[in-house]
């Protein structure tokens, strides 16, 4: 095999450059910073056990949904996406959850009331399942390890993440993942 050292390829004619063939493995030696794709990493995390909550003063972590990404450079973006469903015990509850970076609350609302977080569900009967679920593209801006993790609490009664709060057999799985985005 030989080597062609060349500064630029461009198609003989259009637009469009292929390199090999159907079913060919085209690699790139270690260090070598990949321009053709957008995504760095995809770090998930899945809950399949339930949780509940009767905070209503303070936010409490939601247990094992916490992933940790190291982004690849400090011009990345993370896409944060969480997935859940929640119940109550009682009437008109609201459930709220929020979005840590590390010990940072990033993507809560702005209107400085009460119920303030990143995702707030009002419940108006018992036992009600409402979407818990949210995304956010976050800006780190580093190249060290991050922990995103959920908090939640209720404003009333008991707050349920991955299950109807009258019926245990009716479970959903919770999920939080990060992607990160090449600048």
């Amino acid at each position: 095999m030989g080597t062609i050292f060349v500064d630029n390829l461009e198609p003989q004619s259009g637009t469009s450059l292929t390199l090999g063939a159907s079913g060919d493995t085209i690699s790139a030696a270690s260090g070598v910073t990949n321009k053709l794709s957008k995504l760095g990493q995809i770090v998930t995390v899945r809950k399949t056990n339930t949780f509940s909550t009767s905070s209503t003063g303070s936010f409490v972590d939601l247990t094992d949904v916490t992933l940790n990404i190291t982004p690849t450079a400090a011009s990345s973006k993370i896409l944060v996406d969480f997935r859940a469903f929640g119940s109550n015990s009682g009437g008109t509850d609201i459930i709220i959850t929020r979005l840590l970076r590390d010990s940072t609350e990033v993507g809560s609302g702005s209107g400085g009331g009460s119920y303030d977080g990143f995702g707030i569900a009002s419940v108006s009967g018992s036992y009600e399942l409402v979407n818990l679920s949210m995304n956010l593209m976050d800006e780190p801006s580093t190249t060290s390890q991050i922990t995103y993790k959920i908090q939640c609490r209720v404003n009333a009664s008991t707050g349920y993440i991955g299950r109807k709060g009258n019926a245990d057999h009716y479970r959903f799985p919770t999920s939080l993942m990060a992607t990160e985005i090449l600048a």
